[in-house]
């Protein structure tokens, strides 16, 4: 996930866009996936939400095998929020973020980058098609920001 250094000197080594054969492997192993992604996780690496954070959206699309790992992260210190808010960004808006993005907020200050990079995770769409798509897309979210309307911590 990280460049290497060749005779040539620096190049970038692309995650592969779909994981057809190691897929199901690695997603009976989703512990042990998430632990690999946050010890490779440089904060100084821009690109990690294309790397890392993909990966573990290809693996983990649903992120239910590790929620509580996650869970425990964003509680954690601002390297490991930092961490989670770039894997976010690789889910597209998927409502399998909810959870952590919620986590997240009722764990750092209102106002904080962290506040700001969990809104930009979730306002993210993706790829919509069709006439409405927008407009559906916009619905889905509406209707999964309920969730956070229910949630009792003071800060969400």
């Amino acid at each position: 996930m990280r460049q290497r250094q060749h005779d040539w000197g620096e190049r970038f080594e692309a995650v592969p866009f779909r994981l057809s054969r190691l897929k199901p492997p690695l997603q009976t192993q989703g512990t042990a996936v998430l632990k690999m992604i946050r010890r490779a996780f440089d904060a100084a690496d821009m690109s990690f939400q294309y790397t890392g954070g993909k990966l573990l959206a290809e693996v983990l699309p649903d992120l239910g095998a590790v929620q509580a790992e996650l869970k425990a992260l964003a509680s954690g210190n601002d390297d490991d929020r930092l961490f989670l808010t770039r894997i976010m960004a690789a889910y597209d808006g998927s409502p399998a973020i909810d959870g952590v993005c919620r986590d997240l907020v009722a764990a750092t200050e209102p106002g904080s980058k962290t506040w700001t990079a969990v809104e930009l995770a979730i306002d993210a769409t993706g790829v919509v098609s069709g006439e409405f798509g927008m407009a559906d897309a916009s619905q889905a979210r509406k209707t999964a920001m309920e969730a956070w309307l229910k949630d009792e911590r003071e800060l969400t």
